[in-house]
């Protein structure tokens, strides 16, 4: 999507660290527009123009479609509740309140995407590619992250609670205000990680010998 890692930093100073999920200013729709070049668009609808919540989403359970059939459904709707998409690709792709709860993402390719507020909460993400990407406010609670490469990426206010990062790589990621409560981050590579303003509790597992700083 972004076309170099430089693109990236456009992304980062025009949304800003510190209201970059704020809403001011233009619309969501049209930050995205004017930062998806020749990228796929999926803004999930809603009934006044807001971010789509967990609490107005559909429990519909499309785990009978292909996976053709669900990334059209997806690129429809904006959601794709318990859908089948292990391996699917969306390099550079957009995403805006995006609903994949519990889908199969297993090997999936986000590779520099933009996802803001996406839902992936009980998603099956092992061995997926979220490398070089920007995500503001992803929710991954619950889900499976196992063996997944997020190295180079910026994550801001991410909720990760109770997420399995077993064996994940986090090289070089900048994880702002992130939620690792209950989090499984045991062999994950955190070489070079920048975590700042996170959250953790006792339950919490680090690597073996790795230190993190204090909790907020």
């Amino acid at each position: 999507m972004f076309g170099d890692r430089d693109r990236g930093v456009k992304v980062e100073n025009r949304l800003g660290l510190t209201d970059c999920c704020s809403g001011e200013g233009s619309t969501v729709k049209q930050v995205l527009i004017g930062l998806a070049t020749a990228s796929v668009i999926f803004v999930a609808p809603s009934a006044r123009g807001q971010l789509l919540s967990v609490s107005n989403t559909v429990d519909d359970d499309m785990s009978h479609l292909s996976t053709e059939e669900a990334m059209e459904h997806l690129s429809q709707n904006g959601t794709c509740f318990r859908c089948q998409m292990s391996g699917a690709s969306f390099i550079g792709i957009t995403m805006q309140g995006t609903d994949l709860r519990e889908t199969d993402l297993t090997f999936a390719n986000f590779n520099e995407a933009f996802l803001r507020q996406a839902n992936l909460g009980g998603a099956d993400m092992g061995g997926a590619v979220f490398t070089n990407g920007y995500y503001a406010r992803p929710d991954f609670r619950g889900a499976n992250l196992s063996g997944a490469d997020f190295s180079g990426s910026r994550l801001f206010d991410a909720n990760f609670t109770n997420t399995n990062l077993m064996s994940a790589n986090l090289e070089a990621v900048s994880l702002i205000r992130a939620n690792l409560e209950g989090a499984d981050l045991r062999d994950a590579n955190l070489t070079n990680a920048l975590l700042l303003n996170i959250t953790y509790d006792e339950t919490t597992r680090w690597p073996t010998g790795f230190t993190p700083p204090p909790s907020l």
